[in-house]
């Protein structure tokens, strides 16, 4: 007889593909398409709730970023600490899950803005769409986590967005900011909070691909079009002081664009230099933080450092020894109270990471000197904790606290997200 039944009847349209029993017999855990897992406990009385599962992509992981403060990562997973002396333990909640596009998303970023919880995304429908995280669902992360505080006069001035109203006959969802709130709440009733819509400030600048183009944030109005390759820009990276742009290509060649705010407060760029960097596709880059150096990586299995000098020209400065496979990754982080060290990571076409150590020594001009710089292989990862493929996106997390560890978080083709510690010796 059919005593129980467990599952979300209106969302599992397409059956679940197998279960199984906890040897106890008291829990159900079950797998459906998508790849998620469900999980059932019976408290009692044949009462059988749903419990918390591990969760995550069921498809090609292309892209992954944290957020500039360093405690969260998208896809939406959050970051807490236990301990106020040092790190005890560390748990990844997945917070949102918002279905954003039609077509499967290629790149994302996240935009420094009040709140910190601001993110554009791409997808293969050429189209951008920015997302910022209302106040409605930061008190509700606050209430989860009990980590993080929006309480108070404070959020007015931290979070734009109050919350988000959709139309009765519409799909679209129109933002109701806080400044609006506060400037006229006796001019507009509830009723008429979708009709209070302003501006934020501008400011900062995004740049989308595979053709280049500048979008100021907050207007979100098109800055300029920068041209300069022939094939479709694969990857790009600002500097960490905001004064270029790299830009790799499937042309083999990489350009470096200047960009400068005007006396009027508006946007000037210009093409500083356009070089053929590798006998092949050039996959990716990223920029020292520490100075206006740079790294490409390259399906010929090669990674080249190059400096912008002087703000005029660029010279490579290094080829690092040939690697076992096509470099699809990078990211280069500084090492904190050691402005002439840095470390490389690289990722590559079969699932492997490598950490690199830079090192280098700047003349009084802020230069490098090609004889100066070295590079050393610190540690190969192990495969058996790597990736299964080809390694999308790497990126190292902004900690300001610790200064002998590290995280470095990796996605990639075999639809995982991995974070790995890294301790600084």
């Amino acid at each position: 007889m059919n005593v129980v039944n467990v599952g979300e009847l209106s969302h599992c349209a397409l059956g679940f593909y197998g279960g199984h029993w906890s040897p106890n017999g008291d829990s159900i855990l079950a797998h459906r398409y998508g790849g998620s897992f469900h999980l059932w406990k019976n408290v009692g009385n044949d009462n059988w709730l749903l419990q918390k599962v591990p969760s995550g992509h069921f498809s090609v992981v292309t892209d992954i970023a944290w957020a500039r403060s360093g405690d969260c990562m998208t896809r939406q997973l959050e970051f807490l600490l236990h301990g106020k002396l040092r790190l005890l333990s560390v748990f990844w909640h997945e917070i949102a899950r918002p279905q954003i596009h039609g077509h499967d998303i290629n790149c994302m970023t996240v935009v420094p803005g009040k709140g910190n919880h601001r993110f554009v995304s791409g997808a293969d429908e050429k189209v951008a769409r920015i997302f910022e995280a209302p106040l409605s669902f930061l008190r509700t992360l606050d209430n989860a986590t009990l980590q993080m505080s929006y309480s108070g006069d404070d959020v007015l001035t931290d979070v734009q967005i109050l919350g988000a109203n959709m139309s009765a006959l519409g799909r679209s969802q129109k933002p109701i900011y806080v400044q609006a709130i506060r400037e006229a709440p006796e001019r507009n009733g509830i009723d008429g909070l979708d009709t209070l819509e302003t501006i934020p400030d501008a400011g900062e600048l995004v740049a989308s691909s595979c053709k280049v183009w500048l979008w100021e944030v907050g207007s979100w109005k098109s800055v300029g079009r920068l041209q300069s390759h022939s094939l479709t820009v694969t990857q790009m990276e600002f500097s960490h002081d905001d004064n270029f742009l790299l830009a790799v290509s499937r042309d083999r060649q990489f350009s470096i664009f200047t960009i400068t705010r005007t006396d009027t407060g508006g946007i000037s760029y210009s093409l500083l230099a356009k070089q053929e960097g590798h006998k092949r596709i050039i996959l990716s880059c990223s920029w020292n933080p520490h100075g206006h150096e740079f790294a490409t990586g390259s399906r010929d299995m090669s990674v080249k450092i190059w400096a912008v000098e002087k703000g005029s020209s660029v010279r490579q400065l290094m080829t690092l020894p040939q690697l076992a496979s096509s470099v699809t990754a990078l990211s280069w982080a500084g090492l904190r109270d050691r402005r002439n060290d840095g470390l490389l990571a690289i990722g590559m076409e079969n699932g492997q990471i490598e950490l690199w150590r830079l090192s280098y020594n700047r003349a009084d001009d802020g230069s490098i000197a090609a004889p100066s710089v070295a590079a050393a292989l610190v540690v190969r990862i192990d495969p058996f904790i790597c990736h299964a493929s080809t390694v999308n996106r790497l990126a190292w997390r902004n900690n300001e606290e610790d200064h002998t560890s590290m995280q470095l978080a990796s996605c990639g083709a075999d639809n995982c997200v991995r974070v790995f510690d890294v301790i600084v010796e």
